[in-house]
C-alpha cells in the first residue's frame, strides 16, 4: 500500500468520524412540556408553623455552645501557655 493511499483512507476515516458525531451532537433534545397551574385560596403559606423560631433557638443554642467551648480554653488545638 503507498503512504498517500493510506494518508487519503486516514482522512476519509476523520472526515466520516467528525461527521458521524455531528449527527450525533446536533439531534434535538426530547421536549418536556408540562403546564401546571395552582391556584391557591386564602393567606399566603411561607412554611410550617415555628420555623423561624426554631432556627433563632438552634442558632442561640449554637452560640451558647462556642461561648462554652472558648472561655475555658480558648485555644484547644495545639497552642499551650
Amino acid at each position: 500500500m503507498k503512504l498517500a493511499n493510506a494518508k487519503s483512507m486516514l482522512v476519509k476515516g476523520v472526515a466520516v468520524g467528525l461527521l458521524a458525531g455531528a449527527v450525533v451532537l446536533a439531534t434535538p433534545a426530547k421536549a418536556n412540556a408540562e403546564v401546571v397551574v395552582g391556584v391557591g385560596f386564602g393567606a399566603p403559606y411561607y412554611g410550617r408553623p415555628g420555623y423561624y423560631e426554631r432556627l433563632r433557638i438552634e442558632e442561640a443554642r449554637r452560640h451558647a455552645e462556642w461561648v462554652r467551648a472558648h472561655e475555658f480554653r480558648p485555644y484547644r488545638y495545639g497552642y499551650r501557655r
